[in-house]
C-alpha cells in the first residue's frame, strides 16, 4: 500500500465514546485513514487475520485482557502492524512498560487531537518501515557473511596447497641447484688441469676446446646462481648486504675472468674507470653477479672482432654511480625493450642459436640492482648495439635513507595496486 492511499487502521476499544471520539478525531486529521473497530482483544485478532492493518490502537482494559498482556500478544502475532497504546492514564512508566512489550506508540485518551494523533500514527508507520529496513540489511549481511565465511575456508585451503607447492618448488630448485654446482666444478677443475698441462702436454687447439668447456661450465654455474637467486627473492630471502665499497676494485676482481672468457670468440674488454673514485654504498657481491650477468649477456651477443666497454661515471648532481656495459651486438628493438627485463624472455636476433640461454640474467640482474637502491637502464639502437647500465648511490646517509624510503614507498604502491585489482 502507498502512502496516499487511505491507512487501514483497527480500533479496539468496548467503550463506544472513544471509539465514536476518535474515528471524529481521525476525519478531522490531515490523513486518510479506513477504520474498523472490535470490541474485544478476540474480535480484534480475528479482524487483523483477515484484512492487513498498518495500525492498531488498543485500549488496555478490555472485556477479554487487562493491561500490556494485550499489547504483547498483538505485537507477537503482527510484527509488520504498529501498534500504539490507548490509555486513560498519562504516566511515563505505562508508556515505558508499553513500548517494552512491542508497543510503538502511546496516546493519552484526554490529550488526542487530530494533530497528535496523526504525527503518532505516521511516526509509528515509519518507525515500523525503518525496523523491516533493519531487518532485511541484517538478513543481507548474515547472508553475505556466510559467503565470505564460505569463500575464506576455501581460501585458506587453496593458500595451504599454495604454500606446500611453493615449498616444495623452492627445495627442488635449492637441491637441483645443489646437484649441478657439484658435478659443475669437478667438470671445470679436470678440464683447467688438462688444459694447464697437469696430466700431460696437450695441443693449442685441445687447450682452447678446454678453455671453452670451462666457459660453458661457468655459464652453467651463473644460471644456477640466477635460480638460486630467483628463489630466494620469490620466498623474500634475497637480501642486501651494503656496505662502503670501491666501485673500480668490484670490477678488476671479475674482469680478468670474463676477459679470459671473451678472448675465447675473439672478443675484448675494455675498462674505463671514472677518476673521481667516489666510493659507493652497496652489496658488493651483488654488484658482481649484475655486471657478469650483463656483460655475458654482451659476450653472448657479440661476434669475432667485436669490443665490449665497461664504464664507471659519477654524478655529484644525482649522488650516485653509474656502471655501463656497452656491446657492439645486433641491438635491441624499442618494442622488446620492456619485455627484455622479464623472465625467460630474450630479444629476436640474427645471431646462432648458441648463444641462446635460459632468459634468466637480466631478471635477475634488474632486481639485485633495485636491492642496492639503484636503476638499471637501457639504449640500444638496431644493428648498432646496446648499453646496459645501472646505478648505485654515493656513500652518503642522506642519499641511501632517501633512495631506500622511496624503495620502501614503490613496494607500498604495488601492493595496494594488486590488492585493488
Amino acid at each position: 500500500m502507498t502512502d496516499s492511499a487511505a491507512i487501514r487502521i483497527l480500533m479496539i476499544e468496548d467503550d463506544d465514546g472513544d471509539a465514536t471520539h476518535l474515528q471524529i478525531t481521525l476525519r478531522k486529521s490531515q490523513g486518510e485513514y479506513e477504520f474498523h473497530r472490535a470490541e474485544s482483544l478476540a474480535e480484534g485478532i480475528q479482524l487483523a487475520q483477515k484484512i492487513d492493518f498498518r495500525v492498531i490502537l488498543t485500549d488496555l482494559n478490555l472485556p477479554d485482557s487487562r493491561g500490556l498482556a494485550s499489547v504483547q500478544k498483538l505485537s507477537g502475532m503482527f510484527d509488520h502492524t504498529a501498534i500504539i497504546v490507548l490509555s486513560g492514564q498519562d504516566q511515563e512508566q505505562l508508556y515505558i512498560d508499553a513500548v517494552s512489550k512491542g508497543a510503538e506508540s502511546f496516546l493519552c485518551k484526554g490529550e488526542i487531537t487530530p494533530t497528535t494523533v496523526h504525527r503518532c500514527i505516521r511516526q509509528s508507520i515509519e518507525r515500523i518501515k525503518q525496523r523491516e529496513e533493519i531487518k532485511r540489511l541484517v538478513a543481507a549481511i548474515q547472508k553475505q557473511k556466510v559467503v565470505l565465511e564460505t569463500q575464506s575456508a576455501q581460501l585458506k585451503t587453496k593458500n595451504e596447497r599454495l604454500e606446500r607447492l611453493h615449498d616444495s618448488s623452492q627445495k627442488f630448485v635449492n637441491n637441483v641447484s645443489h646437484e649441478f654446482r657439484t658435478p659443475l666444478c669437478v667438470v671445470k677443475q679436470y678440464a683447467s688441469l688438462i688444459a694447464d698441462g697437469a696430466v700431460g702436454d696437450v695441443s693449442d687447439e685441445q687447450c682452447r676446446m678446454l678453455r671453452v668447456i670451462e666457459d660453458r661450465v661457468d655459464d652453467l654455474n651463473n644460471i644456477v646462481d640466477d635460480m638460486l637467486d630467483i628463489s630466494r627473492h620469490e620466498s623474500g630471502l634475497l637480501a642486501a648486504n651494503r656496505e662502503t665499497c670501491d666501485s673500480a676494485q668490484i670490477v678488476n676482481r671479475i674482469l680478468s675472468g670474463l676477459q679470459q672468457r671473451a678472448s675465447l670468440r675473439g672478443i675484448t674488454i675494455n675498462f674505463q674507470a671514472d677518476e673521481a673514485e667516489t666510493p659507493i654504498f652497496c652489496d658488493a657481491e651483488k654488484v658482481s653477479r649484475t655486471l657478469i650477468n650483463l656483460i655475458v649477456n654482451a659476450i653472448k651477443f657479440s661476434s669475432s672482432g667485436d669490443s665490449i666497454v665497461i664504464r664507471i661515471t659519477s654524478s655529484s648532481h644525482d649522488r650516485e654511480v653509474t656502471f655501463a656495459v656497452q656491446d657492439s651486438g645486433p641491438g635491441i628493438a624499442p618494442e622488446q625493450r620492456e619485455q627484455i627485463f622479464s623472465r625467460f624472455r630474450q630479444s629476436n636476433t640474427q645471431l646462432l642459436s648458441s648463444t641462446k640461454g635460459f632468459g634468466l640474467g637480466l631478471n635477475i640482474a634488474k632486481e639485485l640492482v633495485d636491492l642496492n637502491l639503484g636503476q638499471m637502464s637501457l639504449i640500444s639502437t638496431v644493428g648498432e648495439g646496446s648499453t646496459f647500465s645501472f646505478t648505485v648511490p654515493f656513500d652518503e646517509p642522506e642519499a641511501v635513507a632517501q633512495r631506500y624510503f622511496t624503495r620502501l614507498k614503490q613496494i607500498d604502491e604495488n601492493a595496494s595496486v594488486c590488492f585493488i585489482q
